[in-house]
């Protein structure tokens, strides 16, 4: 749609021929001009987005702020906040930032803060991250593998931990003999006058 307001209207008809007709309106604000400038040199946005690698540094001025109030940034897709600053005397808007570490691709900047009227303005501004330079893409692979199983013949189950019945055994052997040379030691001696 052009910049301006534009009626729009819809009539849906069902099988039996049956009509409806509603309109509504749609309003496309004019163009805000910008301008970027990634490392000293001035990039035309046009209707594409800039290429800008990443750890780069970029400005972007615009002139649709209202005077001395503050404007943020967030880079999108992954939401990033880049910082704000202040519009001048005049409303326009010089944001520096640095690209952050985001994925290769599509992503934009949006410019948020209050237009001359008192309303909300945002300012989106496309960018494209290239891919890294030498970059590679590393590839994990893991490899499972299934626990085995042996047949017993007969169905009987399989034998398993190891032999300590004997250990315990004679562990417990060891503890009755120590009880009962306990026992008797403890036992009265006796004498030919009599208990001790």
């Amino acid at each position: 749609f052009p910049a301006g307001s534009t009626v729009v209207t819809c009539t849906a008809t069902d099988d039996a021929g049956n009509q409806a007709t509603r309109s509504f309106t749609v309003t496309v604000a004019p163009l805000i001009g910008y301008v970027i400038a990634i490392g000293g040199t001035t990039a035309n946005p046009g209707s594409a987005p800039v290429t800008m690698p990443i750890g780069s540094a970029a400005t972007v001025t615009v002139g649709e702020y209202a005077p001395n109030t503050p404007v943020k940034g967030i880079m999108h897709s992954t939401p990033t906040a880049l910082g704000s600053t202040r519009a001048d005397t005049s409303g326009r808007v010089s944001f520096t930032f640095t690209m952050p570490a985001v994925g290769p691709g599509r992503h934009h900047l949006e410019l948020t803060g209050i237009g001359p009227t008192g309303g909300a303005v945002q300012v989106v501004i496309p960018f494209e991250v290239p891919e890294a330079a030498g970059s590679t893409t590393t590839t994990t692979t893991t490899t499972t593998t299934a626990p085995t199983t042996t047949a017993v013949p007969g169905g009987a189950l399989p034998r398993t931990g190891s032999g300590h019945g004997s250990v315990v055994l004679l562990a417990l052997a060891l503890i009755a003999i120590g009880a009962a040379c306990l026992v008797t030691r403890r036992r009265p001696h006796r004498t030919a006058t009599g208990i001790r």
